[in-house]
């Protein structure tokens, strides 16, 4: 099949979080399984273009914003297998980042109509166009009929919806139905993530769980009730992890690599260089928890706060390795890291690193997500292929990918129902239990270590949808 995606992100290159991971590990496994895929992406100005292969300027197009006219640069380049085509629509995306710019919903309506542009000017149309969130929605507005494949739109946040008043798709000269488009919670806006599914022959959303939650009021931020209406056409399929990059046995950012066969002595030695290298006190036996994550209201900051203060009382060590972008969540955990720097079982590292990200999660004991939803997640399953341990709150996909000695005869970790503070304290108190119990424990961590969390799986349910009718 020829298959066409169109992204707001693309992973290593062009990541800000999940969703970067998600469209590089799908259409990578799409193409390991002998599809053509092409991706559009706009070529932004942080991209490190000497990791792309082949990259050479194909095409340039004219196109309308009211009376001015803007000259865009196509370019092609290919990434392990994917053709890569590199929308350089002068003058967005220039700012140094892929989201927080001067006016980003123009600038991805203007990647769309771009997008949809190119593709009506080929002789063949692909047989499936398949976009992703808001971001790219439009360009399902923007097909023109001749040229119209078979159209596929994935949520993977619905928090972020692309609201925007009529002028900005007045501005692209784009007709629409102001009914179809209206923004159920302020009609004077329009939703392109509503438009998005609207105009897609199928939707699907990044977990089976998450499918079901958005048609509910407190996960459909406003669209429970149009998502209901269409929902015979949502499906929820599971993302997965990219296992070559994520794994434990090749991961050159690890002091002692290890497998399932034999992981114990490799993360033993990687929880002993964290102890040492983050003035951690030395210890074999008190659990080790680490919480890598963005420091949104999504991933429940204050529930993480809280759980470094219990993990301490009861015995444990705590790694925060936390991205803010908030200044009052800055503020928050700055704070908090001034409390417990003199703490030898507490360390607090805001920023992200890389590195350390897969040196924490091959010498962790316990990965905690005590996230409020989480649509799928990746970060559980990548926990588990290292060997530890996921501690999470019940939604989404984490309820999807994590089960519980309490309620599963295969459990590989633990849930809470209730995001609060009791919820949390509950967690950790039955984590720290079973981490005693050793034999128990080094079974739910093979069983972790053992699941298959690659893209495979998913891939061929994308594939099923594709091939329906």
């Amino acid at each position: 099949m020829e298959i066409v995606h169109i992204a707001s992100e693309f992973a290593p290159f062009a990541k800000v979080g999940g969703l970067g991971d998600a469209v590089a590990g799908l259409t990578g496994a799409l193409v390991e399984k002998g599809h053509s895929v092409e991706v559009f992406l706009p070529k932004y100005d942080i991209i490190d273009t000497s990791i792309l292969e082949n990259l050479r300027k194909v095409d340039t197009l004219l196109l309308f914003e009211q009376d001015e006219q803007i000259t865009t640069t196509l370019w092609q380049a290919s990434f392990r297998g994917v053709s890569l085509t590199l929308v350089d629509p002068d003058p967005y995306f220039k700012e140094g980042k892929i989201y927080g710019n001067s006016d980003d919903t123009k600038a991805f309506l203007f990647f769309c109509k771009v997008v949809a542009k190119a593709l009506s000017q080929r002789e063949k149309s692909p047989d499936i166009f398949h976009a992703h969130d808001w971001m790219t929605g439009a360009a399902l507005l923007f097909l023109e009929k001749p040229h119209e494949p078979k159209t596929l739109f994935t949520i993977h946040n619905l928090k972020y919806q692309g609201k925007c008043a009529p002028s900005y798709l007045e501005h692209l000269r784009l007709a629409y139905d102001e009914e179809v488009l209206s923004d159920p919670v302020n009609s004077e806006d329009l939703n392109l993530l509503k438009g998005g599914i609207t105009f897609s022959d199928q939707t699907t959303a990044v977990s089976p769980s998450y499918a079901e939650e958005i048609l509910s009021p407190d996960g459909g931020f406003g669209l429970e009730q149009f998502l209901t209406q269409n929902k015979t056409k949502i499906t929820g399929v599971l993302n997965g992890i990219d296992t070559t990059y994520w794994d434990p046995n090749t991961d050159p950012s690890l002091i002692s690599t290890y497998s399932a066969e034999a992981p114990l002595p490799g993360k033993l030695a990687n929880k002993r260089y964290i102890q040492k290298t983050l003035g951690l006190t030395p210890s074999d036996t008190s659990p080790l928890v680490v919480s890598i994550t963005r420091l949104v209201p999504q991933k429940g900051p204050d529930l993480i706060e809280y759980g470094i203060e219990k993990c301490a009382e009861i015995g444990g060590q705590f790694v925060l390795l936390g991205s803010c972008s908030d200044p009052e969540t800055e503020k928050q955990f700055t704070e908090l890291k001034r409390r417990f720097e003199r703490d030898p079982h507490i360390a607090i590292h805001l920023g992200y690193d890389e590195k350390l990200s897969h040196l924490l999660f091959a010498a962790s004991d316990m990965f905690f997500m005590p996230s409020l939803f989480e649509p799928c997640g990746l970060t559980q399953m990548i926990a588990m292929r290292y060997g530890s341990i996921p501690l999470a709150h019940a939604t989404g996909g984490l309820k999807d990918t994590i089960f519980d000695p309490e309620t599963s005869k295969e459990p590989n970790g633990f849930l809470f129902r209730v995001p609060d503070n009791k919820g949390v304290s509950s967690v950790l108190e039955r984590a720290f239990s079973l981490f005693a119990e050793k034999e128990s424990w080094n079974q739910l961590m093979l069983r972790g270590m053992e699941a298959d969390l690659s893209w495979n799986a998913s891939a061929s349910k994308y594939l099923k949808l594709y091939k329906s009718k």
